[in-house]
């Protein structure tokens, strides 16, 4: 069990007798721009609920400074929390902490450890891994997993609540230091959850319980208290990199005319960026630019709707618009009772109840014109937009309780966030279940993909704890397109494209739907493999290994994105997929269709070369039979509805027909589909492989696999 333990002047954490970290000291930073040391003055062991607790104060007597740590365990976990106070004598100077850099608790070492992921802010939205040393940590890490010599992991996540905010950062001494601050001044006191740790051998339970710990901590849902929106169940398309800004209803319908002619069964549109009424870069009204939606969105809505897409959404930000509300629109006199000037010269909707009034007037309008989902944008400018102003945990919070208060209200929570993943935006959202899990897919840039996998693999290690990552649009023509696929169908959330005019290739999107649009949808968020965890795959020799599983099937999928280009060998082993039974396993390969047996724990060899894929589906064969699935979609095992086993019969129910595959350790006597026997194909390179084409059917399918008695 963690827990601090003073050793002479020195401050330590332990698990039992094992020291996990050696050293922790305190520094604060006042606004003055000087820098003060603390020295450990006491440490205090006691009891709270029949688990230990411990208390620890630094103090610096002359300057008259005081901080305190206070570690408890919550649910296996250790729980950090921090008070601080500056002493300020009367008619003297006031001082107060940084907003940046208030207080920093640095850690001296980490005995044993291996290796590091850690996860940080490159810019003020997204995330994206570090597999480097402390001493190249950069500032802003929001998660930092440490693999241990002794087999075990330990993670450390910074928190954020009202009254501050933690990240992490290395420092070129190669020490880990842990930043808290509140993004405002004029404080002289802080008390405030700052960290949650775990240690574990299977460093995906550890992420689990620590996450899990700490959003109780703070009184957050976990994903999977958040209801994952139904029409985020089907497929759907985005405006963006179709139109970017001149988005118009001409484009949107002509778009989804060729949708209507391909018979491609795209369920939901997005509008985004481009349709609102603008001046300045500021928005002016809730009504649609007049130029390109004449008819306003109600009118865009009902032709949609007559080419069978009946959920459309509209884009919009946080603030409105990305410069807020302009000052001198009537929107602004009308809505002034429930917006807020930032400090920064910025009209935005009132980080409090107030803004509410502000939510409720705008989608209550697109409701009423047939908007039917959202997608929220720009949600970490808060944090620039309220500093010197609120804390960026109080402005998130009482920022997003306002906006989700109405997007349940008038869109049932079918909304995306996206450009959200700072920590207090992370650690505010009361109940939507989707936020974008990476940066932008940029069409445009031939080398995007091995950043962008790169970003949405290992930002669901911790990301896909907390919710529903939207691993962002693509395009179906494009050189890069089949890759981008094949991430999106195993990420878990929701798949959109955004091809322009005259540009969709429909066999792109098949294998990753049902008839009628349906997603064949992997049942966990897409996570890197236990080998890849600590490494790099773009400049180390490494493929990008993703885990996750459908039904009882584990997925792998295989990606070849090393800089270098050289073949890359690997390898894949059942036992590496968490919640994966059973003691022998088909492992069927989507396109080469080849297919192989090996037991639990064996290594099962693969090679990927410049810019290849694979993904590998992974089925207990421990009852003799293995059923694939429909082979002619990707995530063949979701395309099983229901199984039932006796000792001659299995049945299959599925909801259509395509090309049946299942593994047999001795051929059928016969298979039947709907009652009808069918031919049985084996495949010449595997003769226990075998595939019943059942194209001709688009309803209800029963297949029976019968063996000799």
């Amino acid at each position: 069990m963690l827990n601090f333990l003073q050793t002479g002047d020195r401050l330590d954490l332990v698990d039992g007798g094992e020291t996990v970290i050696k050293g922790i000291s305190a520094v604060v930073n006042l606004d003055d721009g000087s820098s003060h040391t603390l020295h450990l003055s006491q440490v205090i062991a006691g009891e709270e609920s029949g688990l230990p607790v411990t208390d620890c104060e630094f103090r610096n007597e002359a300057e008259g400074l005081l901080v305190k740590l206070h570690l408890s365990i919550e649910e296996g976990c250790a729980a950090i929390s921090l008070s601080a106070s500056i002493d300020n004598p009367l008619f003297d100077h006031l001082r107060f902490f940084d907003s940046n850099k208030g207080i920093v608790l640095t850690m001296e070492s980490f005995p044993g450890m291996t290796g590091l992921l850690g996860h940080y802010r490159f810019n003020d939205w997204w995330t994206r891994p570090y597999t480097g040393t402390l001493d190249g940590l950069p500032s802003r890490t929001q998660q930092l997993l440490i693999e241990r010599e002794t087999g075990s992991f330990f993670q450390i996540i910074p928190l954020c609540e009202e009254n501050g905010k933690a990240d992490l950062q290395g420092t070129t001494a190669g020490n880990l230091q842990l930043v808290v601050f509140n993004n405002t001044g004029g404080f002289s006191r802080m008390n405030t959850s700052v960290a949650m740790l775990g240690i574990h051998e299977n460093p995906f339970e550890l992420a689990e319980h620590t996450l899990t710990s700490a959003r109780r901590k703070l009184g957050v849902a976990n994903k999977d208290e958040r209801q994952y929106p139904d029409i985020f169940e089907y497929i759907g398309w985005c405006t963006w990199d179709a139109f970017y800004r001149e988005v118009s209803e001409e484009g949107i319908v002509q778009k989804c005319n060729e949708f209507k002619n391909m018979n491609l069964p795209v369920r939901w549109v997005i509008i985004d960026d481009g349709w609102q009424d603008i001046k300045d870069g500021k928005l002016v009204s809730f009504k649609a630019d007049a130029g390109k939606f004449p008819g306003g969105l109600a009118s865009v809505v009902d032709k949609l709707k007559e080419l069978d897409i009946n959920s459309v959404g509209v884009w919009h930000t946080f603030a409105g618009y990305w410069g807020g509300i302009h000052p001198e629109s009537e929107l602004a006199a009308k809505m002034k009772e429930h917006l807020m000037p930032t400090n920064g010269g910025a009209l935005i909707p009132a980080c409090d109840d107030r803004g509410f009034g502000f939510w409720k007037e705008f989608h209550q309008q697109l409701r009423l014109q047939g908007i039917r989902l959202i997608k929220v944008d720009g949600q970490s400018a808060i944090g620039n937009l309220t500093k010197h102003h609120l804390s960026a945990g109080k402005a998130a919070k009482g920022g997003h309780v306002a906006l989700e208060a109405s997007a349940a209200m008038h869109f049932h929570y079918q909304m995306i966030n996206c450009m959200g993943m700072a920590s207090e935006n992370l650690w505010s959202r009361p109940m939507s279940a989707i936020n974008r899990n990476s940066d932008d897919f940029v069409p445009q840039n031939p080398d995007c993909f091995a950043e962008h996998a790169m970003q949405n693999v290992y930002n669901s290690f911790y990301h896909g704890h907390l919710y529903w990552g939207d691993w962002d649009m693509f395009w179906t023509v494009h050189a890069d397109a089949e890759r981008h696929a094949l991430l999106r169908a195993v990420s878990g959330g929701p798949v959109y494209f955004s091809d322009p005019l005259q540009a969709t290739d429909p066999n792109l999107i098949r294998p990753l739907i049902e008839r009628d649009g349906k997603l064949l949808r992997c049942d966990l968020p897409g996570m890197p493999t236990l080998d890849c965890l600590t490494v790099d795959p773009v400049h180390e020799n490494a493929a990008l290994k993703i885990w996750s599983r459908a039904g009882d099937a584990g997925i792998v999928a295989a990606f070849h994105i090393n800089k270098d280009g050289q073949p890359i060998q690997s390898r894949i082993r059942p036992a590496d997929i968490p919640g994966l039974h059973g003691s022998r396993f088909a492992v069927y390969e989507y396109f080469s269709e080849a297919c192989s047996v090996i037991g639990r724990d064996e290594e099962y060899p693969i090679v990927l070369n410049e810019r290849e894929a694979k993904l590998f589906i992974l089925v207990s064969c421990d009852s003799g039979i293995a059923p694939i699935g429909l082979t002619n979609k990707m995530i063949s095992p979701k395309t099983i509805k229901h199984i039932i086993r006796n000792e001659s019969r299995t049945t299959l129910f599925l909801d259509e027909g395509g090309a049946f595959t299942f593994f047999a350790d001795k051929r059928p006597d016969f298979v039947e589909v709907n009652g009808v026997t069918r031919e049985l194909r084996s495949h010449s390179d595997n003769s226990q492989l075998y595939t019943v084409d059942c194209h001709d059917l688009h309803g209800p399918v029963c297949v029976q696999i019968v063996m000799e008695e």
